[in-house]
């Protein structure tokens, strides 16, 4: 690959790095992902069943639609046996914790007040606000 290694120096390497590097922690739920499709599962369920396959439909009020179908596990080595894993995680962070992060940001305040204090030209509708709907 032509990627610039120096760029990606400190860039974490595993999911441990990269939740402790953005401070997610125990606070987060974590789900497995449908590698093809990108749907969330529940870890539990997914490990739980032998050849587990992701089961979302596109477009489900279409007769047609068929589930993806894509293998959402693969075997691990645990010792002398095998054990299914997630072939990929999603940490999906709490609510309370994004919120919290995002007010930390300095000037985040203001600028989520900035929508009002703009110029807005006489006959122009910039929002729902100004058709009087």
């Amino acid at each position: 690959m032509d990627a610039n290694q120096a760029r990606f120096k400190n860039f974490p390497s595993s999911l441990y790095t990269a939740s402790k590097l953005l401070q997610v922690g125990n606070q987060s739920k974590t789900y497995a992902v449908c590698p093809s499709c990108n749907s969330l599962y529940n870890i539990a369920e997914v490990v739980a069943e032998e050849g587990s396959k992701c089961t979302h439909v596109e477009f489900s009020m279409q007769l047609k639609g068929k589930p993806c179908g894509m293998e959402l596990t693969m075997q691990a080595p645990l010792g002398n046996r095998n054990k299914n894993r997630p072939k990929l995680l999603f940490p999906l962070p709490s609510l309370k914790l994004q919120i919290n992060s995002l007010y930390q940001r300095s000037g985040i305040q203001q600028q989520l007040r900035k929508w009002t204090n703009r110029h807005v030209d006489n006959g122009m509708l910039t929002d729902i606000y100004d058709g009087k709907i």
